[in-house]
C-alpha cells in the first residue's frame, strides 16, 4: 500500500484536516484501532493523550503512528429483534430507536433493520429522522423466530462497501432460533473484516414486562461474546430498565472513541492478538482483540 493511499484512507476515517491525518507519515499499512475508555464508575473518559496509550501486537508494544480523539461520525446498521416475544414491548423498542435517532449529528449515517419472520432493511443510510421514524412505525411488527446471527450477517453485508469505522448495533430479547449462520462464523467475519459490534440484550418475558422468576429468559450469550471480541459494548437489561438511555449511550460512545494506529512490524497474513492499555490503572479500555496482519 502506498503512502498516498494510506493517507487517503486515514482522511476517510478522520475527516479532512484532522490533526492525526496531518501527523501521519508511515508508508506501510496501518492498523487502525477504535478504543473506548471508561472510569471506575463507567463514565466515558475523553481527554486522554497519545502518551497515555500503549498498543500490544502479540504481546509486544508498538509505536503509535496515528492518534485522534476528535468527535467521530457514525456509520451504523441497527438491527432490531421483532420476533413474537417482542409483542408486549414493541412500543419501548420504537421509542428507544427514535431516542438513538435524535442523538445523530449531520455527519452520521444509520440504516435500520428488523429480524423476526424475515429480515428487512430500511432503504438507505441516512440521518433523516422522518425517514427513520417512518420505517420504525411501519416495520416493527412482531412475529416469527429469532434469526439473530443471520441478521448480524445482513448488517455486515450492508456496511461492506462503506469506508472508515463500520458499526453494527443489534438488539434482542432472546436466543438465536433459526439462523443458518453460526455465532462463530459471524464472529470470524466481524473480526476479519473489522466490524465493530455493539449489542443490547434484554431479558425476555411473556408477561408484558412483569418478571416472575419462572418466566425469565436471558438473552443469547453470544451477544456479549461478539461485542467484547470486536471492541464494541454490551448492555444487558430488563424491560423495566431505561432502554432509551442504553440506545443513546451507544451513540455517545461512538462519538467519543479514540483512533489509535500503528504499523505492524510483521506483515504475515496471520491473525495477531491485539491489546490496548492506558497508563491509568482505574480506567478500562475496550477495543478489538485481534487483527489480520495483511
Amino acid at each position: 500500500m502506498t503512502r498516498a493511499l494510506v493517507v487517503l484512507l486515514v482522511g476517510a476515517v478522520l475527516g479532512p484536516g484532522s490533526a492525526a491525518q496531518q501527523k501521519f507519515t508511515s508508508g506501510a499499512s496501518t492498523v487502525a484501532v477504535y478504543a473506548t475508555v471508561t472510569d471506575a464508575s463507567g463514565r466515558l473518559v475523553t481527554n486522554l493523550r497519545q502518551s497515555d496509550f500503549t498498543v500490544y501486537d502479540n504481546g509486544k508494544p508498538q509505536p503509535v503512528t496515528l492518534f485522534a480523539n476528535d468527535p467521530l461520525p457514525i456509520t451504523m446498521a441497527v438491527m432490531l429483534d421483532t420476533s413474537g416475544s417482542m409483542l408486549p414491548n414493541v412500543g419501548l423498542v420504537r421509542n428507544a430507536t427514535m431516542a438513538l435517532v435524535s442523538y445523530l449529528t449531520p455527519d452520521d449515517r444509520v440504516r435500520l433493520g428488523t429480524f423476526g419472520g424475515r429480515i428487512v432493511l430500511s432503504p438507505a443510510f441516512t440521518n433523516n429522522s422522518d425517514e427513520l421514524q417512518r420505517f420504525v412505525g411501519e416495520r416493527l411488527r412482531p412475529g416469527g423466530g429469532t434469526p439473530l446471527w443471520d441478521a448480524v450477517d445482513v448488517a455486515m453485508d450492508t456496511l461492506a462497501d462503506r469506508e472508515g469505522r463500520r458499526v453494527v448495533l443489534v438488539f434482542s430479547d432472546g436466543k438465536d432460533s433459526q439462523s443458518r449462520l453460526k455465532l462463530k462464523d459471524a464472529m470470524r467475519r466481524a473480526e476479519q473484516q473489522e466490524f465493530v459490534v455493539y449489542a443490547i440484550g434484554c431479558w425476555g418475558s411473556t408477561n408484558g414486562g412483569r418478571y416472575p422468576s419462572a418466566k425469565l429468559d436471558r438473552p443469547d450469550e453470544g451477544l456479549r461474546k461478539i461485542a467484547e471480541q470486536t471492541g464494541g459494548g454490551y448492555t444487558e437489561l430488563r424491560w423495566t430498565d431505561d432502554l432509551e438511555a442504553s440506545f443513546r449511550r451507544v451513540a455517545e460512545e461512538l462519538h467519543h472513541q479514540y483512533v489509535i494506529g500503528f504499523t505492524p512490524s510483521k506483515v504475515d497474513g496471520k491473525e495477531h492478538k491485539l491489546e490496548v492499555r492506558v497508563a491509568q490503572s482505574n480506567y478500562t479500555v475496550r477495543a478489538r482483540r485481534n487483527y489480520i496482519a495483511r
